[in-house]
């Protein structure tokens, strides 16, 4: 019999992605972020959808269940995997109630780097269950040989910072209704504990991510460091362009993402890694869009004035990157003030300001030519 080495490929199939489930527009692409394209999307999903979508998961047969039946795709997984699927990998006997309690310990620190002791600990004193760590070193390689669970490994990026980067990885399930359906966790259950819907939510992205860029060779790792300082994702194709992500379900933590972008990409070595092609705040909000910090890295820096950068027209323009709402319910928002010498500053959106396309290239082209009709800039 021939082994089918050479003729027989095999083929990683996931649960279906938001745009596969329909329930994502697909107006943004992983292909235009990558290439720094424009972008704009709008989400027509309120928190309670968010939250239904994750306990039913990507299962197929879902997809046409209105009821809260579509729920129990999930449960019945759960199920047939605990009685059934662990007794069929080299048919080794195992304790299904404590397999059940692994999984959930899982479950509560998903999206961790929850180590053994940490699941040990959980076994026996949330459970009540008696279990070895080379028993549960066993279910977890059972769990992943049937593609239940899957980790994320630290990031190999090379780093200008000396904090010791923390190596171990992040467990995640593979679709975030398998976590769901451990706990017995229902959608309002997930809008009433916040916390617990942002490491679902991050699971959710997580599924996404790696079908999104399963065609780039599907390399998503994370950074977190002795001091705590962490990045949830960061992608990195094979030709060595690269990008980092925050994860955020509420638009409250946006600033606070955005900022820890920006220090994370102090801490690497661009002249190894080179510039990232893109850094995001992955949200459950409304709106995809760029951010004024886009203004800021070509030069406009507030209260400091330059008339020299790309972006300076000597005319005033919005950005789309909103600042606050004042007590009486004023809405705020950033622009590019022509006045004050290409400053980002501030103002009420009742105001009238210019928009403005803009398209970003790639530090790494080539611009030839002087402007005029017979010898036009070219961009190669």
């Amino acid at each position: 019999m021939h082994t089918g080495t050479g003729r027989i490929s095999r083929v990683l199939i996931r649960s279906m992605s938001l745009y596969e489930l329909w329930e994502s527009t697909g107006e943004v692409s992983f292909q235009d972020i990558l290439e720094g394209k424009d972008i704009l999307g709008t989400l027509k999903l309120s928190l309670e959808d968010l939250a239904s979508i994750i306990v039913r998961g990507g299962w197929p047969a879902s997809i046409d269940v209105k009821s809260d039946k579509k729920y129990i795709f999930a449960t019945e997984y759960v199920k047939s995997l605990i009685h059934e699927d662990v007794r069929e990998i080299e048919g080794i006997e195992r304790n299904p109630e404590k397999m059940q309690n692994v999984l959930r310990s899982l479950a509560r620190n998903i999206a961790t780097q929850v180590s053994t002791a940490t699941i040990e600990r959980d076994v026996k004193n949330c459970f009540g269950f008696d279990i070895s760590r080379p028993t549960i070193a066993d279910y977890l390689n059972t769990l992943e040989r049937l593609f239940v669970i899957e980790n994320v490994k630290a990031t190999n990026l090379n780093f200008r910072s000396k904090h010791a980067i923390r190596t171990k990885p992040k467990r995640y399930f593979v679709d975030p209704s398998i976590a769901t359906a451990i706990l017995e966790v229902k959608p309002q259950d997930l809008v009433n504990d916040l916390n617990l819907f942002g490491f679902m939510f991050e699971s959710l992205c997580m599924r996404d991510l790696k079908i999104y860029t399963g065609g780039y060779g599907e390399n998503i790792t994370f950074y977190r460091d002795e001091k705590d300082f962490e990045v949830d994702a960061i992608f990195r194709t094979s030709s060595g362009k690269w990008g980092a992500i925050e994860i955020k379900l509420g638009a409250g933590y946006i600033d606070e993402a955005a900022n820890n972008l920006l220090k994370f990409k102090e801490r690497i070595d661009i002249k190894k890694c080179g510039e990232p092609a893109f850094l995001m705040v992955l949200t459950g909000t409304s709106y995809s869009y760029k951010r004024e910090d886009e203004v800021v890295y070509a030069g406009g820096v507030g209260a400091k004035s330059n008339l020299s950068y790309y972006l300076y027209t000597s005319n005033e323009y919005w950005t789309v990157s909103p600042y606050r709402f004042s007590s009486a319910g004023a809405a705020y928002a950033f622009y590019v003030d022509s006045d004050s010498g290409g400053i980002i500053n501030l103002s009420g959106v009742n105001n009238t300001y210019g928009v403005r396309p803009v398209i970003n290239i790639s530090s790494n082209v080539t611009v030839t030519g002087s402007g005029t009709i017979a010898d036009p800039y070219i961009v190669s």
